[in-house]
């Protein structure tokens, strides 16, 4: 029983750690963001680094990268990509690599293209477990419906180099490699305490009820998945107490949700916690 609870108070924490790492600062307009593989090429996905979202007007936004059978094809490929990375953004681009299988292959192919061309860049690697697993999600399939979910995996690279909160939360914490002989504990209590971890690093940092996401507000202490579909329908919301005025949402709800939830509007005072 001892093991047990330290076994899940080290995945508590490692979550907790994970969660509550810092987003990217001072990083490039577009964030170039890559998912290694090897028969199945390296997905590749341009992201706006201030929304997370594809860029837009760009045909190769998202694109899979093949150099197993043709190296000098995939390495212009690679090219191509930089310099579409490059129009949107000058100077120095940053690339989001996942550190995980065929990590090294895609590291070299992509040196190897920004040294033919001359773009520099800055390779930071990012963890990419649990990204396949978001990838197949509904939120993910109605994000990009027309994209196979194996293309997709790439974006949850970017988006948890650029804010790992934001991101991680809407991927199940079983899914993220950190914990120790997860599968020997009692997976109730393991969810609910894991559940518990993650409200407590959303409660942390606070959310902007204007524009997080539904994953991440549900993780409110006092908001259910019913009352983050009606905060988001209720958007924009001027001020906080406009919370009060969304069916179901109480002085009771309130008082534990408010000092949690920022709110981007006519009150300065709104958009601090």
């Amino acid at each position: 029983l001892l093991a047990e609870e330290r076994a899940a108070q080290v995945f508590c924490d490692n979550l907790r750690k994970a969660l509550l790492a810092p987003p990217a600062t001072n990083t490039s307009p577009v964030v170039f963001a890559l998912d290694p593989g090897f028969q199945a090429g390296i997905k590749c996905a341009l992201l706006e680094s201030s929304s997370g979202q594809l860029v837009v007007n760009q045909k190769n936004a998202l694109s899979t990268v093949s150099f197993m059978r043709n190296h000098e094809q995939g390495k212009q490929q690679m090219i191509e990509l930089l310099q579409s990375c490059q129009r949107n953004a000058k100077g120095k681009v940053v690339v989001a690599l996942g550190n995980g299988h065929g990590t090294q292959e895609a590291r070299k192919l992509v040196s190897e293209a920004s040294d033919t061309c001359g773009i520099a860049i800055d390779i930071r690697l990012v963890s990419e477990a649990g990204a396949s697993v978001w990838s197949v999600t509904e939120a993910a399939a109605e994000e990009f419906p027309t994209d196979a979910a194996a293309a997709v995996a790439a974006v949850s690279i970017g988006r948890r180099y650029l804010n790992p909160l934001a991101e991680l939360v809407k991927i199940p914490p079983r899914s993220l490699g950190l914990g120790m002989y997860q599968h020997d504990l009692t997976k109730k209590d393991l969810d609910e305490k894991l559940h518990i971890t993650s409200v407590d690093a959303v409660a942390e940092v606070g959310v902007e009820a204007n524009s997080c996401s539904a994953e991440i507000l549900e993780k409110v202490p006092g908001i259910t998945k019913v009352l983050c579909g009606r905060i988001i329908a209720a958007r924009p919301l001027q001020k906080r107490h406009d919370l009060l005025d969304i069916t179901g949402l109480g002085p009771k709800t309130f008082e534990n949700c408010a000092a949690f939830i920022r709110v981007e509007g006519k009150d300065e005072l709104d958009s601090t916690l």
